[in-house]
């Protein structure tokens, strides 16, 4: 994930049409607030009720994420698996009300719901690509939010050190599964037979 910093109240979008909005404070955001938001082309992400904005994201960043996403799309097609989608992809966790923004998003088999503005539905697994900014906020914030609404496997790609840390659902709690780097293959439980060398992923 990009840069994440919460939306302080001065900043947010205070005028619709030219009538003056009140937004809710952090701590009482939800996605219908959302939705009434103009569309700026800034993209959103509300983590038990805080709103995050999320920021432009860096060359490291585009080309690791365009990696890992070429290579699960081609592997998931070729199978015929489900779905594999990048951001801007919001994605709302109706288990856990929480509205994220994952880099990379795989369902499998049974399409999610999709409003016009974000999918509705639990994905089978989720990439975020660390940014020296967004360390906490993909490391804990989000890992916790995956974590609690169940999904089966998260990634963590790290363009700096290199790596690709693969984390498992196991009796409600994320363990890890493997930490890959150089021609090392990455392994992923939920999807057997993807083979791809983690140094491949990254920016030369």
């Amino acid at each position: 994930m990009m840069t994440i910093q919460p939306l302080e109240q001065r900043d947010a979008p205070v005028q619709m049409a030219g009538v003056p909005v009140v937004w809710p404070t952090q701590g009482q955001w939800c996605y219908e607030h959302l939705r009434k938001l103009p569309q700026d082309g800034r993209r959103y992400e509300i983590i038990n009720g805080t709103l995050y904005v999320v920021s432009t994201p860096s060359y490291d960043h585009q080309v690791t994420a365009g990696e890992i996403f070429f290579h699960l799309q081609r592997f998931v097609g070729n199978q015929g698996l489900g779905v594999v989608d990048c951001a801007p992809c919001g994605v709302y966790l109706p288990e856990t009300a929480q509205l994220v923004q994952p880099d990379i998003v795989f369902w499998a088999e049974t399409m999610p719901v999709y409003d016009g503005l974000v999918y509705s539905g639990l994905p089978a697994l989720v990439v975020e690509v660390l940014a020296p900014k967004s360390v906490r906020h993909d490391r804990q914030i989000k890992f916790d939010v995956y974590e609690a609404a169940g999904i089966a496997e998260y990634w963590l790609a790290d363009p700096t050190a290199r790596t690709i840390e693969v984390y498992t659902l196991s009796n409600g709690e994320y363990a890890l599964a493997g930490r890959y780097s150089g021609d090392e293959q990455v392994e992923s439980i939920l999807l057997p037979g993807l083979a791809v060398r983690a140094k491949l992923l990254f920016s030369l």
